[in-house]
């Protein structure tokens, strides 16, 4: 390779993503690095060949910039003042959020950018490499966000991830933590392979969205994430606050429910299991979004209503066996 040649891919004048790995190769021959050395970096040219999943959005350019980093990191560390961190936002709940600040974009832009960020929760599958570790103001679990159904849908999201994930970690910190190091606002700290890159800080704001990758300020947010896991809850505890906020949500919910609608029992579409024999049995319905039971021998007894997150929970630990040493 000619010095011209050597002297276009050291300023990146000159880029070819298919022949990435051969000039990686021809760049470490020039600079007499030897085959052990040289092969290190080949695999990142290759993967950096790969067009992004989210490339095919139209996204804003910083944006996308997140993702390109998020995709490489080893390890995110986040901490959440006042929404859901976004690897944990259900699709209701993030187009919510997104629609008052994306109002100046193109119109399919806001759509497209809900659902990249629903697509970037499958880094937290358990064959994914990174670690995520997210502290969330207790505020968080209060605000609602479009209305209780949304909020209470987006909780039981969490929980679920929190009890699933094993590269998952989530902490909530207490209301009665007034001071903390966390004031300043929201940010993520983004740990890399170090043949990659250094760690990076990564924030938004009214102002928009910044990267930081000044070692003194890494360390120092490193330090204050520090202090704020130390000062929240563990992850134990901060599993029971976010389940007793979904039952709290729940009842009011069903308050609700109970006081703008007069549910008629006979209208409803009551159904028995199969296999009950005529004996005694539960029988079920769905009163919009509220599922009903009631004791088959006594059809003009009491009701008890479900939420269908609920429901959907109790079915999931059934099918599970979670139950079945009741039947002991």
């Amino acid at each position: 390779m000619s010095p011209a040649a050597i002297s276009r891919l050291e300023t990146a004048s000159r880029t070819s993503p298919r022949s990435g790995a051969p000039n990686v190769r021809a760049l470490c021959s020039y600079y007499g690095l030897g085959a052990r050395t040289t092969e290190r970096p080949v695999p990142l040219a290759k993967e950096g060949a790969q067009p992004g999943w989210w490339q095919r959005y139209d996204l804003e350019s910083p944006t996308a910039t997140y993702l390109d980093l998020e995709t490489a990191a080893l390890s995110i560390d986040e901490f959440e003042t006042s929404v859901v961190p976004g690897l944990l936002q259900t699709f209701d709940y993030a187009e919510t959020i997104l629609a008052p600040l994306r109002q100046n974009l193109p119109a399919t832009q806001p759509a497209e950018t809900v659902e990249s960020r629903i697509q970037r929760q499958r880094i937290l599958r358990d064959d994914s490499a990174l670690i995520f570790h997210a502290a969330i103001d207790e505020s968080v679990l209060h605000q609602v966000i479009g209305s209780r159904e949304i909020l209470q849908d987006q909780l039981v999201h969490i929980k679920k991830v929190a009890v699933e994930s094993s590269n998952a970690t989530i902490q909530v910190l207490p209301l009665a933590t007034y001071v903390h190091s966390g004031l300043n606002g929201p940010f993520s700290i983004l740990q890399f392979s170090e043949d990659l890159m250094p760690p990076a800080v990564y924030t938004e704001g009214q102002l928009g969205q910044l990267f930081e990758g000044d070692p003194r300020e890494v360390e120092g947010t490193r330090s204050a994430f520090t202090h704020l896991s130390t000062g929240a809850l563990s992850p134990e505890e901060s599993l029971r606050l976010i389940d007793d906020r979904i039952r709290a949500l729940s009842l009011k919910f069903k308050e609700k429910i109970m006081t703008e609608l007069k549910i008629d029992r006979n209208a409803l579409a009551w159904r028995i299991a199969s296999r009950s024999g005529g004996g005694n049995c539960v029988e079920v319905a769905k009163s919009d979004n509220l599922i009903a039971f009631r004791n088959s021998k006594r059809p003009k007894g009491e009701m008890i209503l479900y939420t269908q997150p609920e429901f959907a929970a109790f079915l999931d630990g059934a099918k599970k066996g979670e139950f079945d040493d009741l039947l002991d």
